[in-house]
């Protein structure tokens, strides 16, 4: 205290200003910036909730009857997974060619399914389908085909004349949603 008392008032007036400036420094570095970060955080975190919020109200104006909604989602879904189903189920779609064949008069000589083949989060099955008609029959059985429930792809076409009758050799792929486990993976996981 001595000393303090011995300092000329200049001195005293700039060592309380250093010394504010210091605890204000002080406050700053260790109270309010970080304060500043931490309310920067949750104004972000507040405008992502916000957005949602926002989301969500405007889905539900869209959709007043959730119930009926989800029925809606629940009809799609089920068509979309006669379209591209999550398992081969090859035997509903070799029903479903003899189906069309007998609705189309062609006469259905041979079917073979093939090897399916994984490919990018699907799966591609090749089936090998032998039918005789006449041009119309033909065209009409190609028509129900492509308009089958089931998503396929005419990949080839072979016609010869026999008898006074066309006899097409059809290559069409049925697809699945699903990939079938590779033989090592599945090696493995044992």
């Amino acid at each position: 205290m001595d000393r303090l008392d011995k300092m000329a008032n200049k001195y005293k007036i700039a060592l309380f200003i250093v010394t504010v400036f210091a605890m204000l420094w002080l406050f700053g570095v260790f109270v309010f910036w970080p304060q500043q970060a931490r309310r920067a955080e949750l104004a972000a975190e507040y405008r992502l909730v916000r957005a949602k919020v926002e989301q969500l109200e405007t889905f539900a104006l869209a959709h007043p009857d959730a119930d009926r909604y989800l029925a809606e989602l629940g009809t799609k879904l089920s068509e979309a997974e006669k379209i591209l189903p999550n398992e081969p189920d090859v035997g509903g779609f070799l029903l479903e060619v003899e189906r069309v064949s007998r609705e189309s008069g062609v006469q259905l000589l041979h079917v073979q399914p093939g090897v399916p083949a994984n490919k990018n989060g699907y799966r591609q099955i090749p089936v090998e389908i032998l039918v005789r008609g006449n041009y119309f029959q033909m065209l009409t059985f190609l028509s129900k085909l492509e308009g089958a429930a089931r998503f396929n792809s005419v990949v080839n076409m072979t016609m010869q004349s026999r008898a006074g009758q066309l006899e097409s050799k059809l290559s069409v792929l049925i697809f699945s949603y699903s990939v079938a486990p590779q033989p090592q993976a599945a090696a493995k996981q044992r």
